[in-house]
């Protein structure tokens, strides 16, 4: 009876190390999502709630519509975007900006008012380090192998999608189901979640599968603010959007805006030639409108460090009916990055010195090229052979000697 009683003692504790065996991963996955762990193996501190399972906003995408028939599909930097082509409420607005010797293409849609309804500031792209992070539990082998067992795509659609949270199984389930390599991955998928999603937002929508949007803080108490992240092949692009408040068409340009924009890498100078023939085509009249601003200023995005768009957008603008606030940012930039405002109204015109002397001295150049080539006509003009041209040639250039010597004096 006793080796009886003694071997179920044994047993039961046994049994009861197995399961603190099995049940030690999720005691510190609990620990984790409880809002943070510190091991030897593991660090992760303040572990945000709303990262573990994010939550998306479906507040607006369906109420509002917009025509196709008034917008236009644009490369514009390394998107595809959507233009106001014909629509009669919106106008576009360019906004370069040269900050600390780096151009920033940005642009608004107003209305007819002249209100900025829709601000859209591109700010670069960004590697995703898919990497495993550098805690000791990431070096062992089965973990790292388990994690690199999984595709990009299907990495991102967790980071987009998967339930981080953590309910304790029961020891049915502990048995049946215990794969601690799964709780590993989770950790990896919140690390990759927290390097994404680096600012604070205070709601998320879910676009398509390559494509976020965030509301985040706005500084400005008349616009709401919104990062739009889109995803193409290891990278990621985070592009800014300040949007008019409480404004149905502000709303409606954002739906329309976001659910048509995708990443399209640029091919320069071959893709700003694709977008200005569009431009090229188009009657005088339509250049001065809309249309022929907004895709003169998208050519310029493949090639920005080409003054010639400017020259060229300015001088629309001077004579277009576009608002003329709008030349005040282009003047600006082009004064700030190239040291004049390429105005062809000599009233408005500004430059720094070292470019107005370096301007007249090209307009001199010019000048005195077109006489000689004048020159070179009225000499054609005027003798009726070859040799009558060089008979004359050569006595101007003895008279010219001549000149010279009777000008040399010896001085005492």
């Amino acid at each position: 009876m006793k080796a009886i009683f003694l071997l179920l003692v044994v047993l039961g504790f046994l049994v009861f190390d197995g399961y603190l065996i099995l049940n030690y991963p999720h005691q510190i996955y609990q620990e984790f999502v409880s809002g943070g762990v510190t091991r030897s193996y593991l660090k992760v501190k303040n572990v945000k709630k709303k990262n573990l399972k994010l939550k998306y906003e479906d507040s607006f995408w369906s109420e509002l519509y917009e025509s196709h028939s008034l917008w236009i599909s644009s490369h514009y930097l390394n998107f595809n975007i959507v233009l106001p082509y014909k629509h009669p409420l919106l106008r576009f607005r360019p906004i370069p900006v040269y900050d600390d010797k780096r151009t920033i293409p940005m642009f608004s849609f107003t209305d007819t008012k002249n209100t900025n309804l829709f601000v859209f500031r591109p700010s670069g792209r960004r590697k995703i380090n898919f990497s495993t992070p550098s805690d000791d539990l990431f070096s062992l082998k089965s973990v790292e192998n388990y994690i690199l067992s999984k595709s990009k795509r299907v990495i991102l659609k967790d980071v987009f999608k998967r339930d981080l949270n953590h309910q304790s199984p029961s020891l049915e389930n502990l048995v049946k189901e215990f794969n601690p390599l799964e709780l590993a991955y989770n950790v990896y998928i919140y690390k990759l979640r927290e390097q994404i999603l680096d600012f604070d937002f205070k709601k998320l929508y879910f676009l398509n599968p390559t494509t976020l949007m965030a509301q985040v803080d706005s500084f400005e108490d008349d616009y709401d603010t919104f990062m739009l992240l889109t995803f193409y092949k290891g990278f990621y692009c985070k592009n800014v959007i300040k949007l008019y408040k409480n404004d149905k068409i502000a709303l409606s340009i954002l739906n329309f805006f976001s659910k048509n924009f995708y990443i399209n890498p640029s091919r320069g100078v071959e893709t700003s030639r694709e977008v200005y023939s569009k431009f090229s085509i188009l009657p005088f009249k339509q250049r001065l409108t809309t249309q022929g601003i907004s895709l003169i200023y998208s050519a310029w995005t493949h090639e920005m460090d080409n003054q010639k768009f400017i020259q060229e957008l300015i001088y629309f603008l001077e004579r277009g009916e576009v608002e003329k606030i709008s030349l005040l940012d282009v003047y600006s930039y082009a004064r700030n990055r190239w040291g004049s405002n390429f105005s062809t109204i000599k009233e408005l015109r500004d430059e720094s010195l070292e470019f107005e002397n370096n301007r007249i001295e090209e307009e001199n150049k010019k000048l005195e090229e077109k006489r000689l080539i004048e020159d070179e006509s009225d000499l054609e003009q005027r003798f009726n052979s070859g040799e009558d041209k060089l008979d004359y040639l050569l006595k101007k250039a003895k008279s010219g000697d001549k000149k010279k010597r009777d000008n040399v004096y010896i001085q005492d």
